[in-house]
């Protein structure tokens, strides 16, 4: 816990410590015996910082803007570990270069690179028998959960648990935090 408390604290500041650990509790239980149950708690507020806000946020300004938009996904195939994906580990599906996948992580793998080759002659993800992914509104935005059954969920900005607080206190973290 004093871990925690210190990455929360050098991280985030002193002032946001307690705020965010009231955010991301430490779970219960363990989802893997090879990581500490401290390390979901961090994870999830580093991935609401570093990605899922800022992504949302981004795609709220392509829309609101009018002259772009875009398509939000959230990778939850587990590529190295049973029930863990991490930062990046998406593009080895995209570009086809996993050894040895799974069946799943074959499936995943086509549906990346058809959305992403869509994306890129088209401008847009969706065609052929691809499940279709609706493009991200400022009001309320269409996220794809990127699984072997990619399900999309309607979310409203600043859905995830960091945001508000992340939000509330930009001017700080998004100009003194180090990257």
């Amino acid at each position: 816990s004093k871990g925690l408390t210190s990455y929360f604290t050098d991280r985030f500041g002193d002032f946001a410590a307690p705020t965010l650990a009231k955010a991301f509790p430490v779970p219960a239980g363990t989802v893997s015996p090879l990581l500490s149950k401290y390390f979901y708690s961090a994870q999830s507020c580093e991935n609401d910082f570093s990605y899922s806000c800022t992504a949302e946020w981004v795609a709220s300004a392509a829309d609101i803007s009018g002259h772009s938009y875009a398509f939000v996904y959230q990778f939850s195939e587990p590529t190295y570990m049973e029930s863990l994906a991490v930062h990046g580990d998406e593009i080895g599906y995209v570009f086809g270069t996993l050894k040895s996948p799974s069946p799943s992580q074959g499936t995943v793998s086509k549906l990346m690179m058809a959305y992403w080759t869509n994306f890129a002659k088209e401008g847009t993800v969706n065609g052929g028998e691809l499940p279709e992914w609706p493009q991200w509104s400022e009001k309320g935005g269409a996220l794809l959960n990127i699984t072997a059954s990619p399900t999309v969920a309607f979310t409203p900005n600043n859905s995830f648990v960091g945001c508000p607080v992340f939000d509330a206190n930009w001017d700080y973290f998004g100009g003194c935090l180090p990257p």
